[in-house]
């Protein structure tokens, strides 16, 4: 089953945390170093890890790992960022 990414979601959650997007090219991650990363607590970063899997951004390899979808990283490459727009 493919799902079809919502850039909407996406563009919404990399506004609110830019450095997010490094980290989301970069491969593998850990749960725990992206909540570091963006200083967010436990529990938000589950919210935020579960709107990126229904959006089709990124797709668990462990129980505490993840990386984005091919879909994503093809979409962070035309993706115009925010101060771009100005």
């Amino acid at each position: 089953m493919s799902v079809v990414l919502d850039t909407k979601v996406v563009d919404s959650i990399l506004n609110e945390y830019p450095v997010l997007e490094i980290a989301l090219q970069s491969g593998v991650v850990s749960i725990k170093m992206v909540r570091e990363l963006i200083n967010v607590d436990r529990w938000y970063m589950q919210d935020l890890y579960k709107q990126l899997v229904i959006a089709g951004a990124v797709m668990g390899v462990s129980t505490s790992a993840f990386r984005g979808t091919q879909q994503l990283l093809q979409y962070l490459k035309v993706r115009v960022k925010p101060q771009e727009v100005e």
